[in-house]
């Protein structure tokens, strides 16, 4: 898990650690996330071991959106707080994620149940 180091992002990944029993101190917080622009998150993502296959990460918007469009063939409004946008890349190691190596997968977030 990778978090912005701003209270609200850190809080929401450690809320989501816990429920998936994931230890909180494997939260790697990073501080290029906050006020990042969509090219910063994905050098992050780029930067990642090669070990890791599933990634969660948590930051802010208007860049959250826009990266959710960027790997979205449908036109996503506004990833509200707590939103969730799943993407899929088929890649061997994380510098090679691109759009074109990547299949959306699903967008969801809590109001849809209330």
């Amino acid at each position: 898990m990778l978090s912005s180091t701003a209270v609200r992002a850190y809080s929401t990944a450690r809320f989501i650690a816990e429920a998936l029993d994931y230890k909180i101190e494997l939260i790697q917080q990073e501080k290029a996330i906050y006020e990042a622009s969509v090219n910063t998150v994905l050098e992050v993502l780029r930067g990642l071991s090669d070990d890791k296959n599933v990634v969660f990460i948590f930051g802010h918007n208007p860049t959250f959106t826009m990266i959710a469009n960027d790997f979205s063939d449908d036109y996503i409004e506004n990833v509200p707080t707590c939103g969730i946008v799943a993407v899929e890349f088929d890649v061997d190691n994380w510098e090679n994620l691109h759009q074109n190596n990547s299949r959306f997968l699903s967008f969801d977030f809590p109001k849809n149940y209330l």
